[in-house]
């Protein structure tokens, strides 16, 4: 040590490196724990109800995006974990009528969002599970919760969405699949081929 000490006197230049070496190793290791905390899902660490957020929908933009007042402003939100067919002029079969639907479950309703790791997309949208109730475990809803009382759970249950989903948003992603399943063996909606065959009939253009 004592040697060390000495060299590092006689090279000041040795031991601003050395100074500078130590500070980016340490830089480096606190940057990695700091965004793998960020990432990483923990819903447990959300025992309050403001882990579901309240706010009220002020428009209804398509089967799986709506606009909400929250505290006064207004936020685009996108529903987490599902993918609605497209209305407009590259309507997909079914859109218009995932579209009605959410309308109708939606329109001017006060519901609870609960976010999941991402804040917003690219596009500025606010990704969100959407519940029209909150569950009785907050951090822990059951499948059947999620088919019945969130929009998006219900909108795959009924055959309006597809279970789609982006990492990292993904802590639901298992019940959704199940819930497809389940709505493509009843033939639900969009999963009716015979419907199916008949708008592409009807929409050659499509």
């Amino acid at each position: 040590m004592d040697k060390l000490n000495r060299i590092l006197k006689r090279n000041k230049i040795l031991a601003k490196f050395l100074i500078f070496c130590l500070l980016g190793v340490l830089a480096f290791f606190n940057k990695n724990f700091t965004d793998d905390s960020d990432i990483s899902k923990d819903f447990s660490a959300n025992n309050d109800d403001n882990f579901y957020q309240m706010a009220k929908v002020t428009k209804v933009i398509d089967g799986d995006t709506i606009k909400v007042d929250i505290d006064g402003k207004v936020y685009k939100v996108r529903f987490i974990g599902i993918n609605c067919p497209e209305i407009g002029e590259n309507e997909e079969f079914f859109g218009k009528e995932a579209y009605e639907f959410s309308k109708e479950k939606l329109d001017d309703r006060e519901i609870f969002l609960q976010k999941d790791v991402s804040e917003t997309d690219k596009y500025g949208r606010l990704l969100r599970y959407v519940w029209l109730e909150k569950p009785k475990d907050l951090n822990n809803p059951t499948k059947n919760e999620i088919r019945d009382l969130s929009i998006n759970g219900i909108l795959v249950r009924e055959g309006y969405a597809k279970a789609n989903y982006y990492p990292p948003d993904t802590s639901y992603t298992e019940f959704l699949k199940e819930i497809e399943k389940q709505a493509k063996k009843e033939n639900l909606s969009m999963w009716n081929e015979k419907q199916r065959s008949e708008w592409v009939d009807l929409n050659p253009k499509r």
